[in-house]
């Protein structure tokens, strides 16, 4: 099964410890959202629950991808909904938060996820994904035999010695690596062997790393987009009317809603990334002008935009190289033109961790494109549609 990097650009609090990260002032509306999560994720999982077992009668295990994917699509509507609910947190109660209040939205729905899917479990990666994957082929572990273990038997909780059946096996190669031959070749006999200790752990790390990467994949489109959306309306909330307001959506629409539609994994990628050019492009030309008619030095620009341009100035953070990112805010041998800010933008993007292949300031150029193509069109890639 191909291995993953995890797209996840807007960095996480430390072991997602989101109560270290909060002010105390914020601390009991999230509680609040957290324990929200928590009925909505068992309403859905009930629910869930009964249609596989009406689709494994009918299907038997064949119906596992179509259920795999049902959950994954749940997942990105609750990582939705945690961003809505976290966004509306942090907009109008900016002047309590340390940084980007889209930051902060991903980092406090990324802590609420992990904690639900088991990314930072201490026994078992991914216990609640894993743990999904071992009762849809074989049921639940009899709770009564662990209610009256007082030992706490985590062994037989967590399912230790399970072991993976090949069918599983089957369906990941044809899934995750777009190879049918295996899947093709079975039989019942056959696909109801069990897997090796050693194959069932790497094939349920694989499986469950696909999954959580989809849900970050989720939550990064929409942290991107929101912060565009942001940055487009000129930082629409300020930090002096909202501060030490707490609620959530009610207050939040005291600001200006996004114009820029969220995460839609219909759109190509041309238009996904090109939204995020488009805000580069207008940011640093903005940066260079600044500097031109102003005179004003790298900080002080910094110190001035650092709100309403906090798309540019993130990604210039990224930049690891302490004397790359120096030689990138010399503002002072910034070129005249376009050309000039397209490969600016480029060298941001060789810092973007959620693209493997770095694009070209021509490809960047083209994402643009895309992404105006769409906003005057509506078509998904960008191009106007046939008459």
């Amino acid at each position: 099964m191909p291995s993953l990097l995890s797209p996840f650009v807007f960095e996480a609090f430390p072991n997602d410890d989101w109560e270290a990260a909060t002010r105390s002032e914020l601390k009991e509306a999230i509680i609040s959202i957290h324990k929200l999560s928590e009925d909505g994720f068992w309403r859905v999982d009930t629910l869930l629950e009964k249609e596989e077992a009406l689709r494994k009668g009918l299907s038997g295990w064949s119906c596992f991808g179509f259920c795999y994917e049902e959950r994954v699509n749940e997942a990105k509507k609750a990582t939705k909904e945690l961003f809505d609910e976290f966004q509306g947190l942090a907009i109008p109660n900016r002047a309590l938060i340390n940084g980007s209040p889209i930051a902060w939205t991903c980092a406090q729905t990324h802590a609420v996820l992990s904690l639900h899917f088991g990314a930072n479990h201490s026994r078992q990666k991914f216990v609640t994904i894993k743990r999904w994957i071992k009762e849809f082929c074989d049921g639940k572990v009899d709770s009564g035999v662990l209610a009256n273990d007082p030992t706490e038997d985590w062994a037989t909780l967590f399912r230790e010695d399970w072991r993976a059946p090949v069918w599983l096996r089957a369906w990941g190669s044809k899934h995750f690596a777009h190879n049918p031959a295996a899947w093709d070749r079975l039989d019942q006999q056959t696909a109801l062997q069990r897997l090796p200790k050693d194959e069932t752990e790497k094939l349920l790390d694989g499986i469950s790393d696909w999954f959580w990467t989809a849900i970050e994949c989720a939550l990064e489109g929409l942290g991107r987009l929101a912060s565009i959306s942001l940055a487009s309306q000129g930082a629409a909330v300020n930090s002096s009317s909202s501060e030490g307001q707490i609620g959530g959506k009610a207050q939040a629409k005291q600001g200006v809603e996004p114009q820029i539609p969220v995460y839609d994994t219909d759109l190509s990628k041309g238009v996904r990334e090109g939204a995020t050019v488009e805000s580069l492009y207008a940011q640093l030309k903005r940066i260079r002008r600044l500097y031109r008619e102003k005179g004003w030095p790298p900080s002080q620009i910094r110190q001035l935009t650092n709100q309403e341009m906090v798309i540019a100035w993130e990604w210039i953070d990224r930049i690891g190289d302490a004397s790359r990112k120096s030689d990138f805010i010399r503002i002072s041998d910034w070129d005249d033109g376009d050309g000039f800010i397209f490969r600016q933008i480029a060298t941001l993007y060789e810092y973007a961790p959620h693209l493997s292949k770095k694009p070209t300031w021509s490809t960047v150029r083209d994402w643009r494109k895309a992404f105006r193509g769409h906003l005057r069109y509506r078509t998904p890639d960008g191009r106007k549609p046939r008459s």
